[in-house]
Formats: C-alpha cells, structure tokens, sequence
C-alpha cells in the first residue's frame, strides 16, 4: 500500500517546488521590473519628449515661468529639502533625449524663485557623444586654479553624489577627472571626463550659476 502512494506523493512534491519556485521568480522579476534602475530606463524608453537647450541660454534671474515658456515639456515642480545648496524648490521632467544625446531626464533647481542649477542625467553609453558635444559648443574644458576654493566647490558641484543616488563626502571629489567649462554669465558647466563604471549608474552634465 505505502509503495502504491509513493509515486503520487512525489509528484505532489514535485508539484509544489516547482509552484514555490515560480512564485520566488515572479517576486524576483517583479523587483527587477520595479526598481530604480529598470524604471527610469522604462520610463526613458516611453518618453517622446526632447529637450533643445543650450547652457548659453540659461542665467540666474529666469524664474519657473520662464523655463516653462521656453521649454515645453511636462513639468513636475515640488519643493525639495535634499539639497537646500541648489535650491528649495525644483521642475523635473523624463526626456527621450537631450540636443540629439539620449538622456533620463532634466532637473532645474531654484533658489529664491531664481534658477540656481540645471542638470541632465545622460545614458552611459552616450557619455563620448557627450563630451564632444560639450567641447563642439563649449570649447575645451579649463583647468582648476590653485587657489580655487576646493571644498567649497565640492559641496557645490554635488551632481557626482546625485549620479550616485547618494550624498557622498567632499573627500570623494577627484577633480582631475572633472571637465569644467566656464561660461560669460557668470555660471559654468560641469561633468565627469571619465564614463561611470557602474553599470546601474548614468553620467550627469550640470549647469549652475554662482
């Protein structure tokens, strides 16, 4: 009798392993399917929305209305607490790209009504497109003074911990790796020379004003 159930009880067995093991595949799928790394690629993929901005163009007194008459796209403005440097309040929208370079998005920050930062999260693989566009429109790259204000401008130039997700400390800062690029409104561009290693990572251009 006990021979005759043996066969039954191991299908059954077999049954519910395989049952178990799809629902810890679905669990898995569905927190690769909504993490931060899948949905801002998701939502980059279904956005239909480009951004044509030239840093040139931007300068410390545009105020929110101004950014929204000149960029048209679908605005999300909220107050911010994180970064009380760039701003108190901010306008963010997902882009399919950027002057022709495939980017995330754009995030503008201001401080006292007044536009203050601007930055634009850029695909990986886009970060030589980057840079040559940046040095096509910009010219090249300047160098740091000696007497630069380092850790000051480290607290500024903060767009490393935001490509992050993370706060990271000044002491983090590689500033031979950094690309400035002074503009004559008083403001200046700032990116990372070298492409991210990180594969769930992004690369990030940031205007700001000072």
């Amino acid at each position: 009798m006990n021979n005759t159930n043996q066969p039954e009880k191991t299908s059954t067995t077999k049954s519910l392993l395989l049952i178990l093991a799809s629902i810890i595949f679905a669990w898995l799928m569905y927190q690769i399917w909504d993490s931060d790394v899948v949905y801002k690629y998701r939502a980059h993929w279904s956005s239909d929305r480009e951004l044509k901005l030239d840093f040139k163009d931007l300068n410390a007194n545009l105020i929110e209305s101004d950014i929204k008459t000149r960029y048209k796209l679908n605005w999300r403005c909220l107050p911010d607490k994180q970064l009380p440097d760039f701003g108190n309040w901010i306008c963010v929208d997902t882009l399919k790209s950027w002057n022709g370079i495939s980017v995330f998005n754009v995030v503008f920050w201001f401080k006292q009504d007044k536009l203050s930062v601007a930055k634009i999260d850029v695909l990986l693989f886009q970060h030589a497109n980057l840079i040559k566009h940046l040095k096509s429109n910009y010219g090249p790259p300047v160098n740091f003074s000696v007497n630069e204000n380092r850790v000051k401008y480290a607290k500024n130039i903060a767009f490393l911990l935001l490509s992050r997700g993370t706060y990271q400390p000044d002491k983090n800062m590689q500033f031979d790796k950094l690309g400035v690029w002074e503009l004559p409104n008083r403001a200046r561009i700032t990116t990372s020379l070298d492409n991210d290693t990180d594969p769930t990572s992004h690369n990030t251009v940031l205007w700001q004003s000072y």
